[in-house]
């Protein structure tokens, strides 16, 4: 995915931030781990295997809830041509209820507030059969979710959608487009 950044970035002109948030549990906490932190995507080495070490749990809402703010903090100056993409790939689906700052309501607010500017495009690869109850519990367009199966041909065939989803964005935003409802549908 980050290769694909890169070259759409190139490709098209467009001036790309990128950061890569971990999320998981550990001891009873929200984890919240920055692999890569928020810089120009043609800075952003490649992720080693090494460093992607999950100690279970899945604060799903959390991660998206505050992968957003993060987002919203950024400083943007008026006027400035800018658009935000969120993509969560989870091997799970929430499971740190008794932990999460963010829930259901909290969280579909949110996200409804951000799609409502039409400066996001949120796209989640979510477990099988996981994809209509984020859709109806998130707020978020069918066509920004699709499920993957966690086997290593389900893995490649995410990252290929994941890949055509940052191409067509990146083509959608060369021409003055600022969000997309169908990152993983192509028409």
């Amino acid at each position: 995915n980050l290769e694909t950044l890169k070259q759409q970035a190139a490709l098209t002109g467009q001036e790309t931030l990128v950061e890569v948030v971990m999320f998981d549990t550990n001891y009873g906490r929200v984890c919240l781990d920055v692999i890569r932190a928020l810089s120009p995507v043609v800075n952003i080495p490649q992720i080693s295997a090494r460093e992607i070490t999950g100690r279970g749990g899945t604060p799903l809402m959390d991660a998206t809830g505050e992968s957003i703010l993060k987002l919203e903090r950024f400083p943007v100056t008026k006027g400035e041509d800018v658009a935000y993409m969120v993509m969560v790939l989870t091997d799970g689906e929430n499971n740190e209820h008794h932990l999460q700052t963010f829930n259901a309501s909290t969280l579909s607010g949110l996200i409804k507030r951000v799609q409502a500017t039409d400066l996001w495009t949120l796209a989640f690869l979510t477990p099988p059969g996981k994809k209509n109850a984020l859709v109806r519990l998130l707020g978020v367009p069918e066509g920004n979710v699709q499920e993957w199966e966690q086997t290593t041909q389900g893995y490649a065939a995410a990252a290929a959608a994941n890949s055509a989803g940052i191409s067509s964005y990146f083509s959608a935003r060369s021409l003055g487009a600022t969000s997309t409802k169908g990152f993983y549908t192509t028409d």
